[in-house]
């Protein structure tokens, strides 16, 4: 794994799914970002970006009961995940992919998958090297 600074030790993640059956693997989770509803202030939209030890990178996004930040799935209203497989790719094809991929089904969504996008890039230099545009 591609990494800046020393990155965490990869551990086991389950992403719960709530139309979908869980997903499994073990990496390391690169960004998260929480957005308030303010409005009712009843959920909040959480956005996080995991890299598996193979080199794939998986979007989660859900929304949660306000005030839960690792929420069991008793507490998660709608979940869903997003993987991006490494497969016999190069590592920055596999994180283009995963920008041009990022959740933004909604304002909320988009924000925060644009934070964490951010993040990630300061823990991955894969990312780090698709993280601008690069004009002339």
């Amino acid at each position: 794994m591609s990494s800046r600074y020393s990155s965490p030790s990869p551990t086991q993640h389950i992403i719960f799914r709530t139309d979908a059956k869980p997903l499994r693997f073990t990496g390391v989770l690169l960004g998260s970002r929480t957005i308030l509803d303010e409005e009712n202030g009843e959920s909040d939209t959480r956005v996080r970006l995991f890299k598996t030890e193979k080199g794939s990178l998986v979007w989660s996004w859900d929304r949660i009961e306000h005030g839960y930040d690792d929420p069991e799935p008793d507490y998660i209203q709608r979940a869903d995940a997003l993987v991006i497989a490494a497969a016999d790719r190069l590592p920055t094809d596999i994180a283009a992919e995963a920008w041009d991929r990022r959740p933004t089904f909604n304002g909320r969504l988009a924000d925060a998958s644009i934070r964490v996008w951010h993040d990630a890039a300061r823990l991955d230099t894969t990312i780090a090297e698709v993280l601008y545009t690069d004009v002339e």
